[in-house]
């Protein structure tokens, strides 16, 4: 079984502020994996710069543990 989240995206009044922002603000991504390590820190860096992220991970408790943070 797989699990699933989002992470809600930065407002779209708040403006680029730095180029990671420029080029995620507004985007969507899917991020497999992202229950911990690499992948749970890509997703928060992604979602702080405005993109909104998509989750997978087939462990739901690591899952659930990262969306709550």
């Amino acid at each position: 079984m797989c699990y699933q989240t989002s992470m809600t995206q930065r407002p779209a009044d708040v403006p680029p502020i730095d180029e990671w922002t420029a080029l995620l603000l507004g985007k969507v991504a899917v991020i497999t994996g992202g229950g911990d390590g690499i992948g749970a820190a890509i997703a928060t860096m992604f979602a702080q710069h405005g993109a909104t992220v998509e989750i997978a991970e087939i462990e739901g408790a690591r899952l659930v543990a990262h969306a709550a943070t």
